[in-house]
């Protein structure tokens, strides 16, 4: 059985909820990743901000990118983890549940990787097509919901 944590990409981006998304942007395009994690200090998730988010909850909403922070774009609602030592299928099942291209992993509650769509696809084809199938028919999986 492979375990999330075999296939999972190691040290994601954590970021505070009083991160400004001008630099939250910045550190997507350093790091060229679409996902960032919001977290309390302790490295326990609160939630996460896509490129995706950027682009509609500040961009189309014409907020100020300077003085909206990472917490004013967070939903309240919970985020969704796994834990790293998961059954990668245990995993996947949970994506298609929420509709989620990257889910956070964790270890003692604390982040400590992402399980991404890219990952799911190159421990199994079908596996993965599976996924896809169930993301491109959602409604919405964006925080907002």
């Amino acid at each position: 059985m492979t375990l999330v944590k075999d296939l999972m990409t190691s040290s994601p981006e954590l970021l505070a909820e009083s991160t400004p998304v001008c630099d939250i942007a910045k550190v997507m395009e350093a790091r060229t990743i679409g996902f960032v994690i919001v977290d309390d200090g302790a490295g326990r998730p609160r939630g996460v901000i896509t490129d995706r988010d950027l682009a509609i909850e500040v961009l189309a909403a014409e907020r100020d990118a300077t003085d909206t922070t990472a917490g004013d774009l967070l939903s309240g609602r919970p985020v969704v983890t796994v834990e790293a030592d998961a059954a990668v299928e245990d995993a996947v099942q949970v994506m298609k549940q929420h509709a989620l291209r990257r889910l956070p992993v964790v270890e003692d509650g604390a982040v400590i990787g992402v399980l991404g769509q890219a990952d799911v696809a190159r421990f199994d084809e079908t596996l993965a097509g599976e996924l896809v199938e169930v993301l491109s028919s959602a409604r919405d999986n964006s925080a907002k919901g």
